[in-house]
């Protein structure tokens, strides 16, 4: 077996910065961000302290023994933290990838990306309620399309829609990912779409996205009309990737992890004590770089979906999901 080696957090830019001014950054939260982003979320503190604690022997450790060979070592306790622990949030992405991985059915699926435009995303920063919206109208635009393209009004599709509310620099950017059956399944019979036309979803996706806004009284009819009059949807993309098939596990298990992946790298930090900034590198993507200063730095931070979800609540959820592919 191999042997474990313990990672250092403590040694990155990263925890340096949150443990210098994540303090000082809390207090000055209601008269500098507040306005913008809305009250903090004690979640987020809870979150950061328990960051600072994470992957450190002294704060405790397990004893792990191999049955086999009779090696055993400590592996220092984690925090379990969506997003400001990009270990943590690693590792959540795997298991969710190895889970999806185990519930498809062998039938193509699609990779869609849903989009909106950046007039709207400062609704979604201060009502982050706004989220869930967007997975369901995203969800409902697909269904639609099917519906419409297959004359099959009975038919239930299947899909597995992720939020992801960052960008590759970090830069607030809500957007779904989502695998998705590119057909209907009805009487036990799967009617499968061959093509996709994202131009098509799209239109759907901005129309109920739109009202689904003006509902919530969040955009008023003049605002509507307006980005309903804009050429191209008006910033409303989708992006449809190319047909996966479900036999093949690593190429559906590594969309999974790519549709739930951390949106902090710890390697791709850098601070700058200087002029007290941070620069994030835009890695694989080939984005770039993007300079941040601190306090807006924990900003963003501060905006991302923290909330926990035990393995078997996700469990159970996906297999839902999955009975509705058979």
């Amino acid at each position: 077996m191999g042997f474990y080696r313990r990672r250092h957090p403590e040694r990155s830019d990263y925890y340096r910065l949150l443990e210098s001014g994540f303090e000082a950054f809390a207090r000055n939260w209601p008269e500098d961000f507040e306005s913008r982003y809305g009250f903090l979320r004690k979640e987020v503190q809870g979150a950061v302290f328990a960051f600072l604690e994470c992957g450190i022997p002294e704060n405790g450790v397990a004893r792990v023994r191999c049955p086999g060979c009779g090696h055993d070592f400590f592996v220092a306790f984690s925090c379990r933290t969506r997003v400001v622990c990009p270990s943590c949030t690693t590792r959540r992405s795997l298991m969710f990838g190895e889970k999806v991985r185990e519930i498809v059915h062998p039938l193509n699926h699609r990779h869609l990306s849903f989009t909106i435009p950046k007039l709207l995303r400062a609704y979604l920063r201060r009502n982050r309620r706004l989220g869930k919206l967007l997975l369901r109208i995203a969800w409902q635009a697909w269904q639609e399309y099917l519906c419409k393209r297959l004359q099959l009004r009975a038919g239930m599709s299947g899909g597995i829609f992720c939020l992801q509310t960052h960008g590759s620099l970090f830069n607030f950017h809500p957007h779904v990912h989502a695998l998705v059956l590119p057909g209907l399944v009805r009487e036990g019979r799967f009617h499968e779409l061959k093509g996709c036309s994202a131009t098509a979803v799209a239109v759907s996706f901005r129309s109920r996205f739109l009202n689904a806004l003006q509902k919530q009284e969040v955009l008023d009819g003049d605002m509507v009309e307006r980005l309903m009059s804009w050429d191209h949807n008006s910033g409303f993309n989708v992006h449809a990737g190319k047909p996966i098939n479900g036999a093949d596990g690593e190429a559906i298990e590594r969309q999974a992890r790519y549709m739930s992946r951390a949106p902090l790298s710890i390697e791709r930090i850098h601070y700058h004590a200087d002029d007290h900034s941070v620069t994030v590198d835009g890695g694989k993507s080939h984005a770039g770089t993007k300079n941040w200063t601190v306090p807006e730095f924990f900003a963003l931070l501060a905006t991302a979906p923290l909330q926990q979800r035990k393995p078997s609540h996700l469990l159970r959820r996906l297999q839902q999901q999955s009975s509705r592919q058979v």
